[in-house]
């Protein structure tokens, strides 16, 4: 049902190689931080620019503007808009878009309906939301990737390259193991090709860092977290006992490495370890506990972020974890904890913050694959393939067909229920036989105590209308004010009519003059303290739905709305 992938390599390994590459790195750098952060900042603000413009603008150019705005059909109002370069050359009525402002150019006048004589699409108004994701896009620059070969009529390759040119790319040729280059004064073979690269460069290596920063630095790589007092101490002795070799060399060195390895085994078997990995991959698999929709809260959710830190802490091999996370629902398992967490595991395909509200369910199951698709491209293949979605890559392999083909295995599982406000499915998780056993016993317990509480409900139900329905008021506990005794406003009809009654039957307003008649009922000679205040009413079909009940103390006014339309919840007499 699903396409299963394959890599050979574990956590651990990759954690290995990410430290020693980090700690071999020349110290100098370092400098320039400020200004790498400020590439990474930007180089994230152009991938989101690139992933919005992909996934929300791009598909609504192509189905609502390009049967009228591009060469292949027409270019109505002479405005181009298959092309970066058609938009800003403006059209007939002028200039179509100003980057930076989304109040300027005949683009969004046109599409939120502002003149009579210049509404686009002309078949009916975009919905808000769309009108708003063309606003913001204009607002932010109108990031587009789209560039024209100055020769509209020539006709475009459905794909950028083909699959014999994309294999020449380094990022999908099969591994290999490269020639180790031999000296350069290093026993690693990751630091010889450093140190081979540093020598091109005309370049020197840093110093080997102090014992001391090189535990603080592994502390971090591998747990998150800086070394422990504890770990801090038997770093100063180790190092106190490193000193009686001499500071100068060899033997330092040689203790260092010894101690180094022995820390590294400890940090890896530290449950600290898989929950800092957990929680990198968490934002690989964009998890969250909720979504933006109305703060919906993903209750389950917790359960795959300790799937993640029991995989990295028992050094779950990560091919595993990826047919796992894809396909764990349909694995076999003998092992009912294993069962347990591969079920568990596919949450990874459902953390997507999907606008449940979307009326038309088709598009919104298609959205759900697309974000999916996406996530797993992202995680597991290294690259986009959302794009796919609209058009062919242009420098990647990917087709049309192969997106489509990949999302029709996606659309024959049912991954969400649907009303006005769709819902994601939870299923329970498998169990052993004998606790399925008692769980269907307990399901049973519960129909048959909530049929008898619906049957002495109906009998209570019939009771109530006996003359015994009368409660006096000296069997009731607390201070009772009667309607006899409440401070009227207004003309009120004394009735004993319908429902069971307090004293000698209810007051009502005849349903006349609504909203102008009161009654207040004030205990004479309350003592103070706290209390719980009860109203009794009579339910009925002509009864007030919305009905204003202040309640006054010493320090506040307290407003509740009763609907009387319903029966009191509490003996079918009382509200508190």
């Amino acid at each position: 049902m699903y396409r299963r992938l394959h890599i050979s390599c574990t956590p651990r390994l990759f954690v290995a190689a990410c430290v020693l590459a980090g700690l071999l790195c020349p110290h100098d750098m370092l400098i320039g931080q400020e200004r790498i952060e400020a590439e990474k900042t930007s180089d994230e603000t152009s991938a989101a620019h690139e992933a919005f413009f992909e996934t929300v603008i791009r598909p609504a150019l192509i189905e609502h503007c390009l049967d009228c705005h591009a060469p292949e059909t027409e270019i109505s109002g002479g405005l181009r808009l298959d092309t970066k370069q058609g938009w800003q050359a403006g059209g007939d009525s002028g200039v179509a878009i100003v980057p930076g402002t989304s109040d300027s150019g005949t683009r969004m006048a046109a599409l939120r309906y502002e003149d009579a004589n210049l509404q686009m699409p002309p078949d009916g108004k975009l919905p808000d939301s769309l009108i708003n994701a063309f606003s913001k896009w204009i607002a932010e620059g109108a990031y587009d990737p789209r560039e024209t070969d100055g020769d509209s009529e020539k006709p475009k390759s459905s794909l950028g390259l083909s699959v014999e040119q994309a294999q020449q790319h380094w990022a999908y040729r099969p591994i290999e193991t490269p020639e180790i280059p031999s000296g350069f004064g290093a026993t690693s073979p990751i630091d010889r090709f450093l140190n081979q690269r540093l020598r091109e460069l005309g370049l020197a290596a840093t110093p080997i860092a102090d014992h001391r920063t090189l535990v603080r630095r592994l502390s971090f790589d591998l747990t998150g977290l800086p070394p422990t007092p504890r770990l801090a101490n038997e770093i100063q002795a180790s190092e106190t006992a490193a000193d009686r070799f001499g500071e100068t060399g060899h033997e330092r060195t040689e203790y260092d490495a010894a101690a180094y390895e022995m820390l590294v085994d400890k940090l890896l078997a530290s449950p600290r370890f898989g929950e800092t990995f957990a929680r990198r991959w968490m934002d690989v698999a964009r998890y969250a506990e909720s979504i933006t929709l109305r703060g919906f809260v993903f209750p389950e959710a917790w359960r795959y972020r300790d799937y993640l830190v029991e995989a990295f802490n028992t050094d779950r091999p990560f091919d595993q974890m990826i047919r796992e996370q894809i396909a764990g629902d349909l694995l076999e398992a003998d092992d009912l904890h294993q069962r347990q967490l591969q079920h568990v595991a596919t949450t990874f395909l459902m953390m997507g913050n999907s606008n449940l509200e979307q009326q038309d369910k088709t598009q919104l199951e298609m959205d759900v694959i697309d974000e999916q698709l996406d996530t797993i491209g992202r995680a597991f293949l290294g690259q986009t393939i959302g794009c796919a979605r609209c058009h062919d890559h242009k420098f990647d392999p990917i087709p049309t067909r192969d997106y489509y083909a990949l999302a029709g295995i996606f659309r024959s599982s049912t991954a969400l229920t649907h009303s006005n406000l769709s819902r994601w499915i939870e299923k329970p998780l498998p169990v052993s036989d004998s606790m399925q056993q008692h769980y269907d016993s307990i399901t049973q317990t519960l129909a048959s105590v909530n049929a008898e509480l619906a049957s002495r409900k109906k009998s209570a139900s019939i009771e109530l209308t006996k003359e015994s329905r009368i409660i006096p008021l000296a069997e009731l506990e607390g201070i009772v004010v009667d309607s006899g005794a409440a401070k009227l406003v207004g003309q009120w009809m004394h009735s004993t009519s319908v429902g069971r009654l307090i004293g000698d039957g209810y007051i009502h307003d005849s349903n006349e003059h609504k909203g102008m008649k009161s009654a207040t009922f004030e205990p004479p000679k309350l003592p103070a303290g706290k209390y719980q205040v009860r109203l009794a009413y009579t339910a009925g079909t002509n009864r007030a739905s919305n009905a204003v009940v202040r309640v006054f103390s010493a320090n506040e006014e307290t407003v509740v709305r009763i609907n009387q339309r319903k029966v009191p919840p509490e003996d079918g007499v009382w509200v508190s």
